[in-house]
């Protein structure tokens, strides 16, 4: 899919849903989304490597992790944004991203069916 969809996409989701500006220690989705956006391309599977700026976000949505909280928050953001897109994607890419970008952190792979609370 092409930068120019998946970008109207996400902007129709953050500002048609309310609860995207509610907060968990410091972590709001529509944060989450933008460090997450340059990664499309490589969960869609049009790129074969995240690129250097997705590898960035990611490195930036570990950073903000401070416990359980913020890992179901940020679980929920990544399962109800891309379900909502209504776009094909591959679940397990999603939670290949931490060890193909180097990032200690655990990201399931995230389908609509998700339990974020594990």
């Amino acid at each position: 899919m092409s930068q120019s969809v998946w970008f109207l996409a996400l902007f129709l989701f953050l500002f048609s849903r309310s609860a995207l500006s509610e907060t968990v220690n410091e972590t709001s989705c529509s944060t989450i989304i933008q460090d997450v956006f340059p990664c499309l391309d490589f969960v869609d599977g049009s790129s074969k490597y995240p690129s250097t700026a997705c590898c960035y976000g990611v490195k930036g949505i570990s950073d903000s992790v401070n416990d359980k909280g913020d890992r179901k928050a940020i679980c929920e953001c990544l399962k109800n944004t891309l379900s909502s897109l209504g776009t094909a994607y591959d679940p397990n890419l999603v939670s290949q991203l931490p060890a193909m970008c180097g990032v200690p952190i655990t990201i399931p792979p995230i389908k609509g069916d998700t339990d974020c609370t594990e």
